[in-house]
């Protein structure tokens, strides 16, 4: 009878388990998109996107929303699909490649045969705060250097910005991720072109 009982609640116990399992949704994964449309004007430079820093806070697998003004959420069912800061890179990289009109264009550390390039531009992006707040926006503020070649001294500016999104989605906050990082990327294409005009 002992034994009966144990395996009742054994299996009693399996069936609550396996119809938990069975009511977890599954995980959403998302990737950033290049939104550049092609300049009239084309550069004949090389392009070298060194590095991409994000807060900390952001550098996570998971979507992270705001939800408030001094608390985030991260949503372990909606995650990227790649690291946040290599899709950035990529992005961005992508983003000045059709800016500029050029195909001389990589990222650090997998296309480092770029240094030996004329007319190379290194690229170092500092996200300094990332906001995302479902439904609403994404608020983006960046630094950003651009080093001619062999130059110690860069050309260096700020992007800050707020994109709202098109819907409570997921999808609209990746959305408006990629459409920050393209304001990012224009900002760097028009430095980079004034310093072709006057190195």
């Amino acid at each position: 009878m002992k034994k009966t009982r144990n395996w009742l609640f054994a299996l009693i116990a399996s069936l609550g388990f396996l119809s938990g399992c069975a009511t977890t949704p599954p995980a959403s994964f998302y990737t950033l998109n290049p939104l550049a449309m092609t300049h009239e004007q084309v550069l004949d430079v090389a392009l070298l996107v060194e590095r991409v820093t994000i807060p900390p806070t952001i550098d996570r697998p998971q979507m992270v929303r705001q939800h408030g003004a001094d608390q985030v959420v991260f949503d372990e069912f909606h995650r990227w699909a790649a690291p946040l800061r290599y899709e950035m890179t990529r992005v961005i990289a992508m983003n000045l490649a059709t800016l500029l009109g050029t195909s001389r264009v990589g990222t650090y550390p997998e296309t480092t045969h770029l240094r030996g390039e004329n007319n190379l531009y290194r690229v170092q992006v500092d996200a300094t705060r990332i906001a995302a707040t479902l439904g609403e926006a994404v608020l983006f503020d960046a630094t950003w250097r651009v080093y001619p070649k062999d130059a110690p001294v860069a050309k260096s500016g700020r992007t800050n910005i707020t994109i709202p999104t098109t819907d409570s989605s997921n999808n609209a906050l990746a959305a408006a991720y990629s459409e920050a990082l393209l304001r990012v990327s224009h900002d760097i294409s028009l430095a980079i072109r004034e310093l072709q005009q006057n190195p």
